[in-house]
């Protein structure tokens, strides 16, 4: 029995080693990396996508543990040679009255809120696809980490998502001009 899937995976050899890199990004992934390289290309930062190390097995493709999707540095102000770490998830869901924490994986949690103790700007981007096709919410990984620490919902309601962190996809780090994460 085979699985049917509707996208090919991309899978790259890394050098000297026998893991592999499986990428195969969502809908939310693709619109933030055109948005990356129009920020690239206008000077205003340089965000990278982190692939997934992945191994083979016996028993098939083994995801290793990464850190988040998306890293980088972005212009922190108009002086020259300012900059902001920055790093962050892309998640999506189509629920439209909460986000499910089992999207969220715990090291990628734990990873941005040390990387936000270390300075960073560091968040999730949560995009509610029937709700908002075309905006997502810079969301501190602190909401998702009451959320997690409570064992009292699986989910995170959408009235907890502050407006103020609702940007458009195509230009999220317009957020940063407004306020420091």
């Amino acid at each position: 029995n085979f699985v049917k899937c509707t996208r090919i995976p991309r899978i790259h050899l890394l050098p000297n080693s026998n893991q592999y890199n499986f990428q195969m990004s969502n809908d939310l992934e693709k619109r933030v990396q055109k948005a990356n390289l129009r920020y690239r290309k206008t000077n205003k930062a340089l965000i990278q996508k982190i692939d997934v190390p992945i191994r083979i097995t016996n028993t098939g493709f083994v995801a290793a543990l990464s850190t988040v999707d998306f890293v980088g540095v972005y212009k922190h102000t108009d002086v020259p040679l300012v900059g902001k770490a920055i790093a962050f998830d892309a998640k999506e869901c189509t629920n439209k009255t909460s986000f499910p924490l089992s999207n969220i994986k715990q090291h990628q949690l734990i990873y941005l809120r040390l990387f936000n103790d270390m300075g960073g700007s560091g968040f999730f981007l949560i995009h509610f696809k029937a709700l908002n096709p075309n905006h997502a919410y810079i969301t501190p990984p602190d909401l998702v980490f009451s959320y997690w620490n409570s064992n009292k919902r699986k989910s995170i309601p959408i009235s907890d998502f502050n407006k103020e962190w609702l940007v458009a996809i195509d230009d999220y780090l317009s957020y940063f001009t407004i306020t420091t994460l």
